[in-house]
């Protein structure tokens, strides 16, 4: 347990605390989501639902990211990297509307259904882009 205290030194570290920050996040999301939405509810309040959830847990996993899950940040200016972070994770969001969309609308699929097999595609999206874009390990010399 000693991954959970101190600087995290390793990929392994990263991907445990990554893993950790997005279990909060997504237990946030999903309560929200679930909070705000109903099996008999319209295609349009479940991609509300699912955009005021995705938004409060792309917010708390920017928070854990920075403070927590990685040890080092590529990008100098806080701002900068807030807006990158938020792209990553609107992207992430954007998959994960079209992805639920497709599912309820083409595959049959129920919405918790369809929300689950998005939220799996997204975590995967969004940890990659974190790692690559904000967090990698080497510090690029052209950091903005």
């Amino acid at each position: 347990m000693a991954w959970l205290v101190g600087s995290p030194e390793t990929l392994r570290i990263q991907l445990l605390r990554s893993a950790c920050a997005g279990i909060l996040c997504g237990a946030l999301e999903w309560w929200l989501f679930l909070t705000f939405v109903s099996d008999e509810a319209t295609v349009s309040a479940t991609l509300l639902a699912t955009l005021w959830a995705a938004l409060c847990s792309i917010l708390l996993n920017y928070l854990l990211s920075v403070h927590w899950v990685f040890k080092s940040r590529n990008v100098r200016r806080q701002w900068l990297e807030l807006k990158l972070f938020l792209l990553i994770g609107l992207s992430g969001l954007g998959l994960n509307v079209l992805t639920t969309t497709v599912l309820v609308h083409d595959g049959g699929c129920s919405n918790l259904t369809a929300k689950a097999g998005a939220s799996l595609l997204v975590v995967a999206w969004a940890f990659t882009g974190k790692k690559l874009l904000l967090f990698s390990d080497r510090r690029a010399s052209r950091n903005v």
